[in-house]
C-alpha cells in the first residue's frame, strides 16, 4: 500500500550488506537491481527510495587482501516521528540528552524489525546502515559511491560496470498486517529476531548461525498461534529454567512447515539439532571455521548424453555439504515457519517483484 509523503522528524537508511566469501562462494546474496517500487506505510514509520545507487568495494580476504569485489545496492529511506515510536516504557523528560537517548533507542528498535521483515521478505541480509538521524539537522539522502580502490602501487583494481538497469519491488502485502502481529507477540518478535541474525552469521560464522537459526524455531514455538497446535508443554521450570521435551518440541514445530522428506532429510541425513547443540555446548563446529581461506573444491561431472559437464557439491566433504545443503534449507524452512506464524499464506509466501 503506497502512502503519500509527510513531515518526518528523523530519518535513517537501511539496506542490504554484502559479507565476506571465505569459501569463495556467495551464500547470502542479495538483488542489486531491486528498487523499491514506491512509497509504503509501515507500522509507525515511512519507507521510500532513496533514489540513488550506492556502490562499495568488499576486500578479497582471507582468499587475497589485494583484490576486491564491487557491492551494488539501491538502500531504502526510512522517515519517523518522534511521538510515534515511543512507547510508555520510553517515558523521559521531554528535554535534554535523556529524552534524545529514549527517543534514539525508540527508533532503533523500529529500525531493527523493519530491517527483520525486509529481510524475511526478499531473503536478503538487511540491515540498518545509518541510525535514526534528525531531520532538522541533516536531510535524508544516500551517500555517493565509493571512488575506485588503488592498489599498493596506485593502480586501480576495479573497472565498474555499466550502470545496472534498475528493477521495481514492491513490499508484499503481508508485511503490514505482520507488524501489527510482531507487536502484540513478544515470542515472535524474539524468533524473527535469532532468524534474521542467523542470517547474517551464515557468510563468516555458520556453525553459529545454526544455532541462531534453531533458536529461532524454538522461540517460534511458543508463540501464541502454535501454542495450541501443539500439546507439548511451553513453560519452563521456574527453578532451573529447562524447557521439558525441547527436543520433541522442536521436531513437532519443523513439522508444520517441512514435508516428510525434508524433515527426515534435517533428522536424520543432517541431524540438525544435534549439530545445533554440539556447537552451542562447545563441543565442535561444522563448517570451515577451523580453515578460512581454501575454497570449496567441487566435484566435476563428466559429459554425458543429456547433460554437459558441470560442477557439483562434493558429497563426502562433510563442511560443503553443512553449509551449501544443510543450513540453507534448515534457514529457508525456518523462514517458512515464520511467515507462518505472521499468518501469511502459502501463496504469499514466495518473493513477488
Amino acid at each position: 500500500m503506497s502512502e503519500s509523503p509527510s513531515v518526518a522528524d528523523w530519518w535513517a537508511i537501511v539496506g542490504p550488506i554484502a559479507r565476506p566469501t571465505p569459501t569463495g562462494v556467495i551464500t547470502t546474496p542479495h538483488d542489486r537491481t531491486a528498487v523499491l517500487a514506491d512509497r509504503y506505510r509501515l507500522g509507525p514509520i515511512l519507507l521510500r527510495p532513496g533514489g540513488r545507487l550506492l556502490r562499495e568495494f568488499l576486500r578479497g580476504e582471507p582468499q587475497n587482501l589485494v583484490g576486491v569485489t564491487a557491492v551494488e545496492s539501491y538502500p531504502i529511506i526510512v522517515e519517523g516521528k518522534w511521538n510515534d515510536v515511543l512507547t510508555d516504557v520510553d517515558a523521559a523528560p521531554s528535554v535534554g540528552r535523556v529524552a534524545a537517548y529514549a527517543r534514539e533507542e525508540a527508533a532503533a528498535r523500529v529500525l531493527h524489525r523493519v530491517s527483520c521483515l525486509l529481510s524475511l521478505a526478499w531473503y536478503e541480509p538487511w540491515q540498518v546502515r545509518t541510525s535514526a538521524k534528525s531531520s532538522q539537522h541533516l536531510p535524508p539522502q544516500i551517500p555517493h559511491s565509493w571512488a575506485e580502490p588503488q592498489s599498493a602501487e596506485g593502480v586501480p583494481t576495479f573497472r565498474p560496470a555499466e550502470d545496472l538497469s534498475a528493477r521495481r519491488r514492491e513490499l508484499p502485502g503481508w508485511a503490514v498486517s505482520a507488524w501489527d502481529t510482531l507487536e502484540d507477540d513478544e515470542a515472535l518478535q524474539t524468533a524473527l529476531t535469532f532468524w534474521h541474525q542467523g542470517l547474517h552469521l551464515t557468510a563468516e560464522f555458520p556453525s553459529f548461525a545454526l544455532v541462531a537459526i534453531a533458536a529461532s524455531v524454538e522461540a517460534v514455538a511458543g508463540c501464541r498461534v502454535f501454542r495450541s497446535l501443539m500439546d507439548l508443554p511451553s513453560d519452563p521450570c521456574p527453578i532451573c529454567g529447562h524447557i521439558p521435551r525441547a527436543t520433541a518440541r522442536f521436531w513437532a514445530t519443523m513439522q508444520l512447515v517441512a514435508s516428510s522428506q525434508e524433515l527426515d532429510e534435517l533428522k536424520h541425513e543432517w541431524d540438525v539439532y544435534t549439530g545445533r547443540s554440539t556447537v552451542a555446548h562447545g563441543s565442535q563446529t561444522h563448517a570451515f571455521e577451523i580453515a578460512l581461506g581454501p575454497v570449496f573444491l567441487f566435484r566435476y561431472q563428466v559429459p554425458t548424453a543429456h547433460a554437459g559437464p558441470s560442477f557439483a557439491i562434493d558429497e563426502t566433504n562433510p563442511a560443503q555439504r553443512f553449509v551449501l545443503q544443510a543450513l540453507p534449507r534448515f534457514t529457508w524452512l525456518a523462514s517458512r515457519l515464520l511467515l507462518r506464524a505472521l499468518g501469511v499464506a502459502p501463496d504469499e509466501q514466495e518473493p513477488r517483484e
